[in-house]
This record gives structure tokens, sequence and C-alpha cells, in this order.
């Protein structure tokens, strides 16, 4: 938690092998679920950008 996760590693992580075929689209359009996820919210965590370099999970 806290620490920079590129996203290079988030392809590999949720894709496997099959992340050449995943786009960056695919990727946005999971971080913007998983910001809305209850559990997120309810836990008081947040998903920070960091643009050109990857995405950080943080508790407020």
């Amino acid at each position: 938690m806290g620490n920079v996760v590129s996203k290079d590693e988030i392809f590999t992580e949720v894709w496997g092998e099959e992340s050449e075929n995943a786009t960056d689209w695919a990727l946005d359009a999971l971080i913007y679920r998983l910001r809305k996820h209850p559990f997120l919210k309810a836990h008081g965590y947040i998903i920070e950008s960091y643009k050109k370099v990857g995405y950080s999970l943080i508790q407020v």
C-alpha cells in the first residue's frame, strides 16, 4: 500500500500472458470500476494516478 505500481505490472498481474492484447482503455475502465467499489470507499481507500507511471492504493 502506498507503493506506485506500473501499468505494465498491472497488465501482467491482471491479464497474464494475454497482457499484450490488453489496452490502456481496458486498464482505465478497470481502475474506474475499482474506484467505485464499495469496499474501497467503506474502508477509506483511494487509488491515486501517477501520469505516465502507474497507480497507488492509499488509505486516507
